[in-house]
């Protein structure tokens, strides 16, 4: 489930890592669709998601009611964007460049 607003804070999207360490199965692989259903890119349990302050609450608040009587934790991360990507090992630039259809 998608939370989107078509105008919030003047449509300005932030970049956001989010990142969760799940034990239960079935509750990491609903919080592993949901947060993957924003994702841009990332792997495992780390992804990076374009959102707007109302998405990242509202997304905040579905993964909180997952997590509800249990120990597990999400933390989102904003990144700044003015920073260029340093690559180690075998990495290579994104050639994704994401576009939102609203």
């Amino acid at each position: 489930m998608r939370i989107i607003k078509e105008h919030d804070e003047a449509g300005m999207r932030k970049i956001y890592l989010i990142c969760y360490d799940i034990s239960d199965v079935k509750v990491y692989r609903k919080v592993h669709k949901l947060v993957k259903g924003y994702a841009v890119g990332g792997q495992k349990s780390c992804f990076e998601c374009w959102l707007t302050e109302s998405e990242k609450q509202g997304l905040a608040a579905l993964i909180e009611q997952l997590f509800m009587g249990t120990a597990e934790r999400a933390d989102f991360f904003e990144l700044n964007t003015d920073y260029k990507a340093g690559y180690y090992g075998i990495a290579s630039k994104n050639t994704f460049n994401p576009f939102f259809i609203f």
